[in-house]
């Protein structure tokens, strides 16, 4: 059966810190992991990166991107190669798309911006937009109902374990 790979990161960064914290998660970024015959690399995105020249938005990105703070952790989720291929799909189609500023003001509790909708297309958060993929791959068996207005790092995480196996759930346990 095949796998889609989730990691899961942090960095030294100051922001990558404030994430950590206001999202209570030991990680800040999340990525969908592309290892195909043509391309590999980390699908995600992220805000603009002065240091390694990386303008931010959705991208695929060689695999690492930035410095990491401590080994990042891959959650191995079972699926169909339908589902796998169209989480890819739907996120390369999201490429060029901008990093949300605003997804950071969510965390701090209701958004100054008004109702925000994590799953606009027109700008990101990492873990929105990995969950976006997913919901819209069909890879969840059920609609997700969100009753906030985002989606953490942890959050992913959590929605991510009923389809990790008991060893990989081990793996993200162990330090």
């Amino acid at each position: 059966m095949p796998e889609l790979a989730i990691q899961f990161s942090t960095s030294p960064a100051f922001a990558s810190g404030i994430i950590r914290r206001l999202c209570h998660s030991a990680f800040s970024h999340v990525d969908i992991v592309v290892n195909d015959a043509k391309e590999s690399g980390l699908l995600g995105v992220s805000g603009p990166d002065h240091k390694t020249g990386d303008p931010g938005g959705v991208r695929l990105r060689v695999n690492p991107p930035w410095q990491y703070k401590g080994k990042p952790k891959i959650a191995k989720l079972k699926t169909t190669e339908k589902v796998r291929s169209a989480v890819i799909k739907i996120g390369y189609a999201q490429i060029g798309k901008p990093f949300d500023d605003g997804a950071l003001w969510s965390f701090l509790g209701d958004s100054p911006f008004g109702d925000r909708d994590w799953r606009s297309v027109n700008s990101w958060f990492c873990s929105e937009f990995v969950i976006y993929c997913l919901e819209q791959a069909k890879f969840f068996p059920y609609p997700l109902v969100a009753v906030k207005d985002r989606v953490t790092p942890a959050d992913c995480l959590l929605l991510l374990n009923p389809f990790m196996s008991s060893a990989n759930i081990q793996e993200f346990l162990d330090d």
